[in-house]
């Protein structure tokens, strides 16, 4: 029930104090739970942006790729490929503090997304954040133990 999850969530933030990549998953699971669910037209406007953000991040327009996929993420919440893909556009301009937060907003959907796992390891991984890196490549072994190795193996090749 959604009022016990959100209890939840909310306590775990609270214990958290409010910081760190675990209370920001927990504060977007909090915001699917309050939104409604998405209807056939959301979706369908959804999938529109998807398909306009694929076209510009194909033509190496990150930015504006960005904002397509963020309008499909907030057309429909729970579609993860919406907060993956605007994570990955997030990369291509090398924020990667928005990496982490989109691919989040997707592993809150979908635990399992090895996608946006890969994409998060490999952000910290750009950023030189060795421990992190190294954190979510092992999650991410615990899905798809043959990317997660091979990231285990970028890590250590980067290290030297």
């Amino acid at each position: 029930d959604n009022v016990a999850a959100r209890a939840y969530y909310q306590s775990y933030i609270e214990k958290a104090g409010d910081t760190g990549s675990h209370a920001e998953a927990a504060q977007a699971a909090i915001t699917r739970l309050d939104r409604p669910s998405s209807g056939p037209g959301e979706a369908a406007s959804a999938q529109q942006f998807l398909k306009e953000g694929d076209r510009l991040f194909g033509e190496k327009k990150y930015a504006e790729a960005y904002a397509q996929y963020r309008k499909a993420a907030m057309a429909a919440p729970g579609l993860k490929e919406a907060h993956y893909r605007t994570g990955l556009a997030s990369f291509y301009t090398a924020d990667y503090a928005r990496v982490q937060q989109h691919c989040r907003r997707a592993l809150s959907i979908d635990p399992s997304y090895a996608d946006a796992r890969y994409l998060i390891a490999y952000s910290y991984l750009q950023q030189k954040n060795w421990t992190d890196a190294e954190r979510e490549a092992r999650e991410l072994a615990r899905v798809d133990e043959a990317r997660g190795q091979e990231m285990l193996k970028h890590i250590a090749n980067a290290r030297n």
